[in-house]
C-alpha cells in the first residue's frame, strides 16, 4: 500500500494533473483536446462567416437586384399606358342639326329633314354619342328618296383605339337588301360593298368607304373616333297600292357617290364644333 506520493526519477513529487482540456464530467476528451485555445475551432469550422451557406448569399443578391429593377421600372413608367389624348373633344348637345351637318345637308337638296334624338352614354373609359338626321325628296310617282345621315363619336379615355380602328375601318362591309313589302315600307337596292381607301389630311388616320348608295368617312384623332355616314334609299308612299304589283315603275337607285366629297368638309366642321381647341 502506497502512503506517500511517488517520486520521479529526480526525486521530486510529480505534480497532480487536472482534467484534460475540453473534458467534462462523464465525457471523454475530444480530438482537439490539448490544442491551443481557438485552434480547434479553426480546424473544425470552414472559412467564412459561421453558420452561413454560400447559396444564402446568392438568394440575397437576387432579391436585392429584383427590388432595384422594380424600382427602376416604376421610375420609368414601364408597364403603365398613358391615357389617349382627346384633343379637347367633348360631348354636349345633339350634333345632328342642319347647321352642324353643313355642307352635306345643303348638297342633299332635300325638301325636309327630320332630326332624331341622340343617344349618349358616359363612363370612366368611354363616352359615346350617336345621332341621325333623315332628309326626303320625291323620286317619282308614289316614291320618295331618303337620305339618312348618321354621326357617331367615341371618346376613348383609358386605352388607345388605334388597333381597333384600323381593323374595323379597313374591313369592306356588304349590305343586304331587305325583302320587298306590301304597302308602305322602305325598299333599298342591294349594294356591292364598295371600296375603302385611306383619306389623308384629316386627324391621325382616316378611311373613306364608298359604294353606290352608301358613303362613310371614319377618322381617328388621338383617342377620339368619328364616323359620318350617308345612306340612300327609296320609300313607297302610297299605302293603298303595293309597289310590287308592277303598276308603278321602280325608282332609280338612290345613288350617293356624287355626295362623297362633302363628307370630309362636313367632318372637319363637326370636329371643330366638338373641340374646345377649335382648329384641326
Amino acid at each position: 500500500m502506497i502512503t506517500e506520493p511517488e517520486l520521479s526519477s529526480g526525486g521530486e513529487p510529480e505534480p497532480e494533473r487536472g482534467p484534460e482540456p475540453g473534458a467534462e464530467a462523464g465525457h471523454e476528451p475530444g480530438p482537439d483536446a490539448g490544442l491551443e485555445p481557438g485552434l480547434g475551432d479553426q480546424l473544425a469550422t470552414p472559412s467564412g462567416p459561421v453558420g452561413r451557406r454560400p447559396w444564402t448569399w446568392a438568394v440575397g443578391g437576387v432579391a436585392a437586384a429584383s427590388v432595384a429593377w422594380v424600382a427602376v421600372l416604376q421610375g420609368t413608367g414601364y408597364g403603365h399606358t398613358a391615357a389617349p389624348d382627346l384633343h379637347g373633344y367633348h360631348i354636349t348637345d345633339n350634333p345632328c342639326t342642319g347647321q352642324n351637318l353643313q355642307p352635306l345637308t345643303d348638297a342633299l337638296a332635300a325638301q325636309g329633314f327630320l332630326a332624331l334624338p341622340a343617344s349618349v352614354s358616359r363612363g370612366p373609359a368611354l363616352d359615346h354619342v350617336s345621332c341621325d338626321m333623315v332628309g326626303y325628296r320625291p323620286a317619282n310617282d308614289h316614291w320618295q328618296t331618303t337620305y339618312t345621315v348618321t354621326f357617331t363619336l367615341d371618346l376613348h379615355k383609358k386605352t388607345d383605339p388605334r388597333a381597333e380602328f384600323e381593323d374595323t375601318t379597313k374591313a369592306v362591309l356588304s349590305t343586304l337588301a331587305p325583302a320587298q313589302q306590301d304597302g308602305a315600307g322602305l325598299v333599298t337596292t342591294a349594294d356591292d360593298g364598295g371600296t375603302t381607301r385611306p383619306y389623308p389630311g384629316i386627324g391621325d388616320s382616316a378611311y373613306l368607304s364608298s359604294s353606290a348608295t352608301r358613303q362613310s368617312l371614319s377618322v381617328r384623332h388621338g383617342g377620339a373616333v368619328f364616323t359620318l355616314t350617308l345612306q340612300g334609299g327609296n320609300e313607297w308612299q302610297d299605302t293603298g297600292t303595293a309597289s310590287a304589283d308592277g303598276s308603278r315603275p321602280l325608282p332609280p337607285v338612290a345613288d350617293t357617290t356624287a355626295l362623297a366629297p362633302q363628307l370630309p368638309t362636313t367632318m372637319r366642321h363637326l370636329m371643330t364644333l366638338m373641340s374646345s381647341a377649335g382648329s384641326h
